[in-house]
């Protein structure tokens, strides 16, 4: 036989060899297969490229003995029992004793008859949660259900069936007729799924009713990739001598990039060791409108948000303590000032005071954690008075940059690690190679799958990938392969040819946090941000999800979304199950009887197993084949 379909299937403990006819090859296929699948591969989710369609159908023989799904067996009532259950299948076309893996997932029962069993496809990795989550401090106390408590000495271990604590969670006890068992926010550790410690003074009892058990509400916390800018969001973990909060992926000690926390439009915090305050002397002032520009003699080293403090201008009204709006360069910056009064000098020297926002020795923030800034920041002994954090009054904001990494390759890297936590997968960048060189700037604090959220980000940044066989392939919809595939004209049975609906214009959209100390205290305030890549005349404006801040870098991307999405969308079908072309590679060929040749990039691939042909749908760039003989 020179063409054979294979399938092999794990289910009841067992590895199920099966063809549309008996076989014999490494193992002997039995013909239960009584349709050949349709098996479509492409864009699924946004840039994921997954199972678009695919079935299988086998034989419902439940009184054959030798049958997957047979009485006899028990594997008729396991199916049936549970028919969403997924099994693992492999289908392989063999062709000239060579196989070919055309599909590696797994199924689950779609539809069953008196004749046939009907199965969906799908692939096989597990998706998980986007967000991980953290206790929110001034979240509600929720009441635990819980067995009982038992204390041997300083350990208590609470018995709690599906408790999804973890270790560093908090717990309040209270009304226990054990005094030593009532504590407020004590920290747990964990044992299993269904129990934890805490601990206790010793004591040895137990309880098993009267008291009550509660803990704080998880909340999902924020992730970031690439460059963060005053992103609001983070949770707040505890409160005692000043503030702290889940650190959202932020890098804690990278000088290049120093993470900074502030409250509302106010820098409140920077692991900047450097910024300690210091003062400098005003050389020349100006004011346009409400805005005050204090050139300096120095550099001042100021941020956006940063406080200062502003003495020898003359009118008096703009002297005193203000933040900072805009830093022009390292001398000069801007304020908010809205005094009617003239401004047309200053006197005197060491006149602008920077003040410092360096987080303190005691206080410095950590892969997991971010404290307020110390009361004061010399303080080097945390039993001191001024080594306690400073208190918020608005919103927590944070800046950095993400240790999750910041570029488009490093962005599909962490999707792996995250979908393979045991490190066992490989990256295949050969189809996009620039995505070590693209940045991204991602905050997102809503919860989301991981595919479903890579998805949206690959296809705003113009990009697919793919996960298979634990390597996930990522392709540059702009890359052009330098090789390609030829189709012989003769191979074709048929080709057509999509003109693409006109876009008037390309658009991202996002906001951004803006401090406001037009008010005081200062607040933050949401300005919405936008950036639009014209094209045509007519049609319509497509928004494309945003995936940077940066002005330079969402035109770069719209560019390219525009460069492809005006191209002709090629579908070509070719005789025979072919699987030497794989999407994002590139293929040509040439139409005769239409007079044209077709270079294009594959980005959909569909198996017709009954009528032994392949498609391939993708975009393409179509050349004219002029005749100048005349007949």
């Amino acid at each position: 036989m020179s063409n054979v379909l294979l399938i092999e299937m794990d289910f009841n403990d067992k590895t199920w060899y099966m063809s549309t006819e008996a076989y014999n090859g490494k193992s002997y296929y039995a013909p239960f297969i009584t349709k050949n699948p349709s098996l479509e591969f492409g864009q699924v989710k946004g840039g994921y490229i997954g199972t678009r369609f695919g079935n299988l159908t086998i034989a419902n023989q439940p009184n054959n003995r030798f049958s997957p799904f047979s009485v006899f067996s028990g594997g008729y009532a396991k199916l049936l029992s549970n028919p969403t259950q997924k099994m693992d299948v492999q289908i392989y076309w063999e062709q000239n004793d060579v196989a070919d893996a055309l599909f590696d997932g797994t199924m689950y029962l779609k539809s069953f008859s008196t004749d046939t069993l009907t199965f969906l496809l799908e692939d096989s990795f597990k998706d998980i949660d986007l967000l991980e989550q953290a206790v929110e401090i001034d979240s509600e106390l929720t009441t635990l259900a819980t067995v009982s408590i038992v204390a041997a000495g300083t350990t208590a271990t609470v018995n709690a069936p599906d408790h999804k604590l973890d270790t560093g969670d908090l717990v309040t006890v209270t009304n226990s007729s054990t005094a030593n068992f009532n504590v407020s926010d004590a920290s747990i550790t964990k044992v299993d799924d269904n129990s934890f410690t805490y601990t206790v003074s010793s004591t040895t009892a137990t309880e098993v009713e009267g008291y009550t058990l509660k803990h704080y509400q998880k909340k999902n916390a924020p992730f970031s990739f690439g460059k963060v800018t005053r992103e609001r969001g983070i949770i707040k973990t505890a409160k005692a001598s000043g503030f702290e909060y889940a650190n959202p992926q932020i890098k804690h000690n990278d000088a290049s990039n120093p993470l900074q926390i502030f409250d509302d439009g106010v820098l409140v915090g920077t692991s900047l060791t450097s910024d300690t305050g210091t003062t400098v002397t005003i050389s020349t002032v100006s004011k346009l409108g409400d805005e005050v520009t204090i050139n300096c003699a120095a550099a001042h080293g100021c941020v956006i948000g940063t406080q200062v403090s502003i003495k020898g201008l003359t009118h008096a009204d703009y002297n005193g303590i203000y933040t900072v709006i805009e830093v022009i360069d390292s001398d000069s910056f801007k304020y908010y000032n809205n005094s009617p009064e003239t401004l047309s000098s200053t006197t005197g020297s060491n006149n602008c005071g920077i003040f410092g926002n360096y987080f303190g020795s005691v206080r410095v923030p950590s892969a997991t954690t971010i404290k307020s800034r110390q009361i004061d920041i010399t303080e080097t002994n945390s039993a001191n008075p001024g080594a306690g954090g400073t208190v918020f009054i608005g919103a927590a904001l944070v800046s950095g940059l993400s240790s999750n990494g910041q570029t488009v390759s490093e962005f599909f890297e962490y999707i792996a690690s995250k979908l393979f936590t045991d490190g066992d997968y490989t990256m295949d960048f050969t189809k996009a190679p620039n995505a070590s060189s693209k940045n991204l700037e991602l905050w997102e604090t809503s919860q989301k799958k991981l595919t479903d959220y890579a998805g949206k980000i690959a296809e705003g940044c113009n990009h697919l990938f793919r996960v298979k066989n634990k390597e996930v392939m990522v392709v540059d919809r702009a890359n052009i392969p330098d090789s390609f595939t030829t189709i012989q004209n003769k191979d074709i049975i048929k080709a057509g040819y999509k003109v693409p609906y006109p876009i008037k214009a390309f658009r991202s959209r996002w906001k951004i946090n803006v401090p406001n100390t037009t008010v005081s205290p200062a607040r933050l305030d949401s300005q919405d941000v936008s950036i639009l890549i014209s094209n045509t005349d007519s049609g319509k404006v497509q928004d494309t999800t945003s995936i940077t801040k940066n002005l330079d870098d969402a035109r770069t991307f719209l560019n390219a979304q525009k460069t492809l999405l005006s191209k002709t969308i090629v579908d070509v079908s070719a005789g025979g199950i072919r699987t030497d072309v794989d999407i994002g590679d590139r293929i040509k060929f040439t139409r005769e009887e239409d007079s044209i040749s077709v270079d294009m990039i594959v980005r959909t691939i569909k198996y017709d197993i009954n009528g032994l042909s392949t498609k391939y749908a993708g975009d393409g760039t179509i050349t004219i084949i002029e005749n100048t003989d005349v007949y």
